[in-house]
């Protein structure tokens, strides 16, 4: 986890509930209630990518939190290139073509990856991100 864990009271119709706020560091917000330790949102798990490097051990799902939306931008793909002039946008979009990897929840490979994470800044949105 990039960051320390974030304590706050959530106010709601039934009053304030103790909750503990994890960011991850793909930029997703991990809720718990801190009495119970219970997901204070659903945490749902998918299926991921397990092409990784011969002997790697990887799990087929990870866990993903149904809210708060990710803070930040979870993948990219060649329809994303940007650049100034049309032949740089046409050479980012062979560049991020040949990377083995879109999105953040990827085990890495051999091939280039792009990467992106959440930095302990993002932790001073405090009550925003809910």
């Amino acid at each position: 986890m990039p960051t320390h864990p974030l304590l706050v009271d959530v106010t709601t119709k039934e009053g304030k509930e103790p909750i503990v706020i994890q960011l991850g560091k793909t930029g997703m917000v991990y809720t718990f209630h801190r009495d119970t330790g219970e997901p204070y949102f659903e945490i749902e798990e998918r299926p991921v990518s397990t092409d990784g490097i011969l002997g790697d051990q990887l799990s087929p799902t990870q866990p993903f939190p149904v809210k708060p939306p990710p803070l930040i931008r979870q993948g990219i793909t060649p329809d994303d290139a940007w650049g100034v002039t049309p032949i740089e946008r046409e050479g980012c979009r062979e560049k991020i073509a040949e990377c083995s990897i879109w999105w953040n929840v990827h085990p890495y490979v051999y091939k280039r990856n792009y990467h992106v994470s959440t930095s302990w800044r993002w932790s001073k949105l405090g009550r925003r991100i809910i």
